[in-house]
């Protein structure tokens, strides 16, 4: 957790006693105030994730702070501190914004927990922020993040501006949608909207022999198996300060996804072999064609990884209830392929451009630029190109429409 914490109670040896806890447990960075007058000031100065108030403090109350720190900071999350177990008090403070009452003396396990809980909750409460203020502007803020993806539909742009709302954020991603729609490309502008400095690294589960995956992915200690010659960083230790992408996630095993549950939620892992315990700060975003609903109801996905990774659920459409992408992607692809393998970009017509948008493709756009790709390598000058794409499509799928529409 690398957490910027003001702590505000007028007892200094209670203030070094929880810096200490806070401090020895990794938090990040840890303010004390002994002076509950001066918190305001404070928050004018400096941004904080999380404030620890003592609540029977001399000047100004502990309810007193909290009720202007919810009017001023509303976004910062409040864990109420105090000797005196009264029901009627705990209760207004959670009413008034605190998002805990812990009594004191603190045990530290449960501070710790409750730090991480209400950290967790601010967190979201941002995302829920940014998300809002992102559909209130028609306009990306970085169109160039997202020029990978060719669109005309407003559900693709709507995920767009929901992918910048939540770029920021180090909760992971599951994006589900069919085999071919492109998932991957979202995954990347994902990547690229969040801005961190760290390497985009993508890693299909289906690559790799189930009982290498872990390797792969947490690296190993020398000598901790036959062949295992030197220490060998994960992929995870690759995409430190970056992105690590998981696609098809649906098809890991249960017994690789409990890893994969403790590497979500406490964000370190332990390489084969290895006594150490290490940290990562990569954003984890995951992808997979299956109903991983289905999946929980036959036993082959766990639950509680299925709600880890829901914090943020993006579906992709397929191309059949898009429709209006498929003239724009075709021509995209066209003059991909044309420039790529050094070939005449062919006049599409609009009786053309119709016959293909007609069709259902299963596929996606995957299936949509294959069929470009053999089109611009089997045409010539001399093509009757609207025949072409007539036998190509009739050769390729057994569901072919043919269009009655005349060319404009």
């Amino acid at each position: 957790m690398n957490l910027n914490i003001l702590v505000v109670d007028d007892e200094t040896a209670i203030l070094r006693a929880t810096k200490q806890h806070l401090l020895s447990a990794g938090v990040g960075s840890v303010t004390t105030c002994a002076d509950s007058r001066e918190v305001e000031g404070l928050l004018k100065k400096q941004t904080y994730d999380l404030i620890l108030l003592d609540i029977s403090m001399p000047f100004m109350s502990g309810e007193e702070v909290l009720e202007q720190v919810h009017q001023s900071n509303p976004e910062i999350s409040v864990l109420v501190i105090s000797g005196n177990n009264d029901i009627d008090l705990a209760i207004r403070c959670i009413q008034n914004g605190a998002h805990d009452y812990l009594l004191k003396p603190i045990d530290p396990s449960r501070l710790l927990t409750s730090v991480k809980n209400a950290t967790e909750l601010s967190n979201l409460n941002k995302d829920q922020i940014e998300l809002r203020k992102s559909f209130f502007t028609n306009d990306l803020i970085h169109p160039e993040d997202f020029e990978e993806i060719i669109t005309h539909h407003q559900d693709i742009f709507n995920i767009m501006k929901y992918i910048e709302a939540i770029s920021k954020s180090d909760f992971p991603v599951l994006i589900l949608g069919e085999t071919g729609v492109g998932k991957d490309l979202f995954a990347k502008a994902i990547h690229l909207s969040s801005h961190r400095e760290g390497q985009y690294v993508e890693v299909n589960v289906n690559e790799f022999d189930q009982s290498l995956f872990i390797d792969s992915l947490f690296g190993h200690a020398k000598g901790s198996f036959t062949g295992a010659d030197e220490n060998r960083k994960g992929l995870i230790e690759k995409a430190e300060n970056g992105t690590l992408f998981l696609d098809e996630i649906g098809d890991l095993e249960p017994s690789q996804q409990v890893k994969l549950l403790r590497l979500i939620q406490n964000k370190e892992y332990r390489p084969i072999g290895s006594d150490e315990v290490k940290k990562t700060n990569a954003r984890i975003i995951v992808a997979t064609n299956k109903s991983l609903k289905t999946s929980i109801a036959d036993g082959s996905f766990r639950k509680d990884l299925y709600f880890r990774l829901q914090t943020h659920e993006i579906h992709i459409p397929p191309l059949r209830k898009r429709k209006e992408d498929i003239p724009v992607l075709t021509k995209h692809f066209f003059s991909k392929y044309a420039a790529e393998y050094h070939k005449e970009v062919p006049k599409i017509d609009n009786k053309s451009l119709h016959l293909i948008a007609e069709q259902k493709f299963d596929g996606n756009v995957r299936e949509l630029q294959q069929l470009v790709l053999d089109l611009t390598l089997t045409y010539n000058k001399e093509s009757d190109f609207h025949q072409l794409i007539l036998d190509k499509l009739k050769t390729k799928s057994i569901d072919f429409i043919e269009s009655d529409t005349e060319e404009d």
